[in-house]
């Protein structure tokens, strides 16, 4: 697998835990703040998702190819879904755990593949600057 893909498989499959993860979250978080968070954290992880898939596509890769992630987010969500578990501070914290965990992820990936297309490296840096600005703007809900 050259270098492009590699890094393309990457944040597809990172995009779309992200999505999974906040689409679940979405449907048990009642706060109307948390709720526009995850929405606009959606967004993000869809365009960028898309722009990856796009992008693997044009280069002759078929979605079929790509592996999945290997935990499932529903795994990640089963701590929020008891009637105690479903605040926005237990939620952020939960997001900002998997989210390090995407981070150093993505970082490890545009380390090894360097030698990526601009548009390829670039699209990983999107993906882990949306990331550290999520978890930036979650710690509000820590205190």
């Amino acid at each position: 697998m050259d270098v492009n893909t590699e890094l393309l498989n990457q944040v597809y499959q990172n995009s779309q835990a992200g999505q999974l993860a906040t689409r679940q979250l979405s449907q048990i978080i009642d706060d109307p703040n948390m709720q526009e968070h995850l929405g606009t954290q959606l967004l993000r992880y869809d365009y960028i998702n898309n722009q990856a898939l796009q992008m693997l596509n044009a280069a002759g890769q078929a979605v079929g190819n790509l592996v999945l992630p290997e935990k499932p987010a529903s795994q990640a969500m089963a701590g929020l879904k008891a009637p105690a578990g479903n605040t926005p501070r237990q939620a952020a914290e939960m997001i900002i755990r998997d989210t390090a965990m995407g981070i150093v992820d993505i970082t490890k990936s545009i380390d090894k593949c360097k030698a990526a297309d601009i548009p390829v490296i670039n699209l990983a840096r999107q993906l882990l600057y949306t990331e550290e600005v999520n978890e930036e703007r979650l710690k509000k809900y820590l205190h």
